[in-house]
């Protein structure tokens, strides 16, 4: 692991405290808005959804997973092409991690399961919804803990012969895998990816959509 100076370590700092004030804004924004819409349960939806840790040696990287169908749900991606590698979870009110193995992968629709050792509530999966629906994503943004963002659907793009929803919710490393989910609860897709042109683009993310989590969990 890379040794920092003094000098960096206070850039770092000052980043970390930046970042978490402007999480701390979002989150605040997200909690009124959950607020105006009673229906959200966010409280019982946590007992669902895993921070995810990846390790190789001294290499951490982190994502979000949640529960369908008695297994952890995520993203292929977040293994970075790399199947040699240690992956752990656990829930928002746990401390310690507890390490799991891959069950099925899928490259053509990026979607990845994992083996839940704990008997918890399975999310409920919808297929339908359309341009405009309100949604929003729990994801645990640069390890910082899960949170909430939300955003609205906003176009549906086919890219390397996938099709992904787009929507206006804004995310970081580390909410890849979390569930989209709309203002019933249920997950319509799982948050994948941002738009980067040579820097990230605010407003402008990526999910794959529940109809491909379905055929997922069927496939063999």
């Amino acid at each position: 692991m890379k040794k920092f100076t003094k000098k960096y370590g206070f850039i770092g700092l000052f980043l970390a405290l930046n970042l978490g004030i402007l999480l701390a804004n979002v989150t605040l924004l997200t909690n009124n808005w959950i607020k105006l819409n009673p229906k959200i349960n966010h409280e019982s939806l946590l007992k669902s959804i895993v921070e995810i840790k990846l390790q190789k040696n001294e290499e951490l990287s982190f994502a979000t997973g949640f529960v369908i169908d008695n297994k952890i749900i995520t993203n292929k991606h977040i293994l970075e092409n790399n199947d040699e590698i240690d992956i752990f979870y656990r829930f928002a009110n746990e401390k310690d991690y507890k390490k799991t193995k891959i069950i099925k992968i899928s490259p053509k629709y990026d979607i990845l399961s994992l083996e839940l050792n704990t008997k918890v509530k399975n999310l409920e999966i919808e297929e339908d919804f359309n341009y405009g629906d309100e949604i929003f994503t729990i994801g645990n943004p640069h390890n910082l803990g899960l949170t909430i963002s939300k955003g609205i659907v906003s176009g549906t793009n086919k890219l390397a012969n996938q099709n992904f929803v787009r929507t206006s919710i804004t995310i970081e490393p580390g909410n890849s895998g979390g569930p989209v989910l709309n203002t019933k609860n249920k997950v319509i897709g799982i948050m994948t990816f941002r738009l980067i042109n040579e820097k990230p683009v605010q407003g402008i993310s990526f999910f794959v959509p529940s109809s491909q989590i379905k055929e997922f969990l069927n496939s063999n």
